[in-house]
């Protein structure tokens, strides 16, 4: 049974990725900057399975003691989390190109 594959990049394009694996699933992430919580879906997969295109576009930065962002340099689009202690990564499923996601997210419990 052929992998399904997700493809993405970031809004100027220097960053660009492909996932060859099944989603685990899509999730709520939510962080907090000061006083404000912003909440948007992330789509989870195995980290090995990343592969980005355009590395030397891509800065990861510490962003907590939970883990760690992937950022296009160029852009400054948050294309991944990475929390520590994982081997999930955490993709911002505004950075898939077309619908890929959707099935998955519309097959999780609602709240």
């Amino acid at each position: 049974m052929k992998k399904p594959t997700y493809s993405g990049k970031c809004a100027c394009g220097a960053v660009s990725y492909t996932v060859q694996a099944a989603a685990i699933g899509v999730i709520d992430y939510r962080r907090t900057d000061g006083e404000k919580t912003h909440e948007h879906p992330m789509l989870a997969v195995e980290r090995e399975h990343l592969s980005v295109n355009s590395e030397e576009a891509l800065c990861w930065e510490d962003v907590s003691s939970e883990g760690r962002q992937g950022v296009c340099r160029r852009c400054n689009a948050r294309l991944f989390r990475y929390p520590n202690h994982s081997n999930k990564l955490l993709i911002a499923v505004g950075t898939l190109d077309g619908r890929q996601y959707l099935h998955e997210y519309l097959r999780r419990p609602q709240d």
